[in-house]
């Protein structure tokens, strides 16, 4: 065969199309592609790695022609079958990556983030689509408070005049996997018992009891929950959640965060009397926590979750606050601690400069702080503020696994995504 100078494909004479060879094949990425012949007309077929498959099914077969593979399709990670939600219905049918499913929900519900109704397929997981709870039917007898239907979300039962809480440890319902939790009903008040001219008539609501400890010694089977206690200086009836079951029981929960749903930068005020509601986020109140730390000796205890989940404690002993208007902190050292990050961050112990007991409560319209500028106007919150910074700032900003000054910090600058503060009578 000699070379044709006129033949501008370079064909050679005497080369027909069954000799024709293709290059070799390149693998495809996350598959293989099996066959071994070149030869005009083979074919290569594609088999892909496991967690991975055809984009499309009908071009996994490649062949040679005019010494040219034909183009074959790709691998792509596959996320598994989507599960719908409760009370919506998830739209779409591939689960390649890069797919997307679109939430709608069902008449009678909303989405929780009407930004987040968007699933997308990213290395092999869909990500998440969060769960809603039903609109919440009223009680008899009874209004229940609240507005989102949000994982996470609660509902606070309030009995009309005249009628009171079956069971006032089931006041609260909370929406947990698109479902509420139960709640109790309300009941019709029996009028005041009248006593007997030669005798008198008690009963457990004739106590007077002025925190939960107390509670607890009288009667031990009362459950964690909201009870009503009478404060010993003023008298006055106030409500308060009680952890029957941690260390012994008997705790008095003070501050509770866990949602920033409650706004912790507030005026002095509020503080002093308390904001939130005990069933949820809330702040007892400067003058309730002296009156009942006032006689007595208390321990103070201290629990934080972080943003992954992990949790701590701290518990201190000599818990108390001064008389009004500064609720100066006392508090002793340090009894027993767990899963701190940096124990040398205390109430107690550490630098002076940074430590917040005998501080005055300072607040942004309050300033009594040792520091020249407001610390309350610096960190977002109200404390006891030493200088500003402190690393101890649990009514700061709500902004879980941030680093910040301003955050609800304790062992760490990261903000947390809980904290507790109770204290329990020991005399």
């Amino acid at each position: 065969c000699i070379s044709d100078p006129s033949n501008q494909q370079g064909l050679f004479e005497g080369v027909g199309l069954e000799n024709r060879v293709c290059p070799p094949f390149e693998n495809k990425k996350n598959g293989k592609v099996v066959g071994e012949s070149l030869l005009e007309g083979a074919t290569k077929n594609l088999t892909c790695h496991p967690g991975y498959s055809p984009r499309d099914r009908n071009n996994v077969v490649s062949q040679c022609k005019n010494s040219q593979w034909t183009k074959i399709t790709e691998c792509a990670i596959v996320c598994p079958t989507f599960e719908n939600i409760n009370n919506g219905k998830v739209g779409g049918d591939t689960l390649f990556e890069g797919a997307t499913r679109n939430l709608t929900c069902n008449p009678g519900y909303v989405p929780r983030d009407s930004n987040a109704v968007l699933s997308l397929c990213q290395n092999g997981q869909w990500t998440k689509i969060p769960e809603l709870c039903p609109t919440f039917e009223n009680i008899n007898n009874g209004k229940v408070e609240g507005d989102t239907l949000f994982e996470g979300a609660t509902r606070n039962l309030t009995c009309n005049p005249g009628y009171s809480p079956r069971d006032s440890n089931a006041v609260l319902s909370l929406c947990q996997n698109g479902q509420w939790t139960q709640i109790t009903e309300c009941v019709k008040d029996c009028p005041p018992f009248e006593n007997n001219s030669k005798g008198n008539v008690t009963g457990d609501s004739l106590f007077e009891v002025k925190d939960c400890t107390e509670l607890l010694n009288r009667d031990s089977t009362k459950l964690s929950g909201v009870h009503t206690i009478i404060t010993p200086v003023t008298h006055t009836k106030v409500q308060v959640l009680c952890d029957m079951e941690m260390d012994g029981g008997g705790w008095t929960v003070f501050q509770k965060r866990f949602n920033g749903s409650e706004d912790f930068y507030r005026n002095f005020s509020d503080y002093e009397e308390g904001f939130g509601t005990v069933y949820a986020e809330h702040w007892l109140g400067l003058k309730y926590i002296y009156e009942m730390t006032s006689h007595g000796s208390y321990q103070l205890r201290v629990d934080i979750v972080r943003s992954n989940g992990s949790s701590g404690y701290d518990v201190y002993g000599g818990f108390s606050l001064q008389p009004g208007t500064n609720y100066t902190l006392n508090v002793g050292s340090r009894i027993t601690s767990n899963g701190l990050l940096n124990t040398t961050l205390s109430f107690s112990d550490g630098s002076s400069s940074g430590k917040p007991v005998g501080n005055a409560f300072t607040t942004y319209d309050h300033d009594v702080d040792r520091y020249p500028d407001n610390c309350a106007v610096k960190d977002q919150g109200g404390w006891w503020y030493n200088h500003c910074n402190d690393y101890i700032n649990l009514n700061g900003l709500y902004r879980p696994g941030q680093i910040s000054g301003r955050g609800m910090n304790y062992d760490s600058d990261y903000g947390l995504a809980a904290s507790t503060m109770m204290f329990k009578s020991v005399s």
